[in-house]
């Protein structure tokens, strides 16, 4: 049996269009944002991500367990394969360093074949932002050059999930100093560096993220609408959707920095 595990709903439907064989599992979280602890298994990991989540977002209780928790049980079967369709983003990568993690945890899935497939470029497409954007006879042709994780790469994904839970500048740093992921990991180190920028803040308490949304604001975006298409354009690595944009910026108002 093969199990694949999509990042979101967005390449969804067209997924199912494809007509790929094996189950699917849709990973509805945004772990480059918020609290976090290492050990994704526990009750206390999705306790505070649904806390979070809700309080962020304002997604129930019930609502967070139906589209993530209910999701994750799909994990509890085995699988001879499972492949893992996820983006180049930081959004994406985070989420994937996270689905690593919690297959890694569970006893009945060691001897299951992990396969990525991660593109980062697409004939014909000179500004590619990911699978997303693919429709579904496009995602089918990705399907055989999947990429086999080896324990090599496994045990990779394994350190960077540390460091990167430990929410930690210095802890992060310390790692990408250290490592080099190799292909098909070459996005993660992008990813991570980002991730690190948005880490620290600047003299004037500020995030990368929160910085650079208040420059695209003064200089002329005057509207929600406007600050996201300019945040993307110049920083697609993020991958933040409206509603992570719209939290960032709701803090910028709470400090009386942008009027919107």
């Amino acid at each position: 049996m093969i199990l694949h595990i999509l990042n979101g709903d967005a390449m969804l439907p067209d997924f199912q269009e494809a007509g790929i064989e094996g189950d699917i599992l849709v990973w509805r979280e945004a772990l480059c944002e918020g609290s976090l602890i290492a050990d994704i298994s526990s009750l206390e990991f999705w306790d505070d991500r649904s806390e979070w989540i809700g309080k962020t977002y304002g997604e129930t209780k019930a609502g967070y367990n139906h589209k993530m928790l209910d999701e994750l049980a799909k994990l509890d079967h085995s699988y001879t394969e499972i492949i893992l369709w996820f983006e180049f983003d930081l959004f994406c990568q985070a989420n994937l360093l996270g689905a690593l993690a919690y297959i890694r945890c569970q006893p009945h899935l060691q001897n299951t074949q992990i396969s990525l497939i991660c593109p980062d470029s697409f004939p014909g497409m000179a500004d590619f932002r990911g699978l997303g954007e693919l429709n579904a006879s496009q995602l089918a042709s990705l399907y055989p050059g999947r990429k086999t994780l080896t324990a090599d790469g496994l045990e990779t994904a394994h350190q960077a999930w540390q460091a990167f839970a430990a929410q930690n500048a210095d802890v992060l740093e310390t790692w990408l100093a250290r490592t080099t992921p190799s292909s098909p990991f070459s996005a993660l180190l992008p990813a991570l560096q980002a991730h690190l920028k948005n880490l620290r803040t600047n003299a004037a308490g500020l995030t990368y993220i929160e910085q650079k949304l208040l420059d695209i604001h003064q200089s002329g975006a005057t509207s929600f609408p406007a600050i996201y298409r300019e945040f993307w354009r110049t920083e697609p690595i993020y991958g933040l959707g409206d509603l992570q944009l719209l939290t960032y910026l709701q803090k910028l108002q709470d400090r009386g920095l942008i009027y919107l």
